[in-house]
C-alpha cells in the first residue's frame, strides 16, 4: 500500500549535485526513481528501483512530468525570491 508519494525534480548544474543526488538517493531510500535517460548512467542506486523517465508507463508519463515540473518551478521561484522561506518549505515537502 502506498501510504505517500514523494517527487522530486532536480536541475543537474554540475557534477557536484550529481553527487549530492546520489547521497540524498542512499539517504532516502526510495522505492521508486525516475530519471531522465541522459543521466540515467549517471546516478548510483539500485537498479531495481530505476526507471528511465523514458520507460515510464504513458498513462502515467503526462501526470508525473506535470507534477515534477510544478513542484521545480515552484521551488525555483522560491529559491530566487525568499531563499529563508525556500528551506522552511523544502522541510515541510520533506515530511
Amino acid at each position: 500500500m502506498l501510504r505517500h508519494l514523494e517527487v522530486v525534480r532536480v536541475y543537474i548544474y554540475s557534477s557536484r549535485i550529481l553527487k549530492e543526488i546520489n547521497k540524498l538517493l542512499h539517504e532516502l531510500e526510495p522505492a521508486l526513481v525516475i530519471v531522465d535517460d541522459k543521466l540515467y548512467r549517471w546516478i548510483r542506486y539500485s537498479k531495481k528501483h530505476m526507471r528511465r523517465e523514458g520507460e515510464a508507463k504513458r498513462r502515467y508519463e503526462e501526470y508525473l512530468k506535470k507534477l515534477t515540473d510544478n513542484l521545480a518551478n515552484y521551488f525555483r521561484i522560491l529559491l530566487k525570491e525568499n531563499p529563508g522561506k525556500f528551506y522552511e518549505e523544502l522541510k515541510k515537502f520533506e515530511k
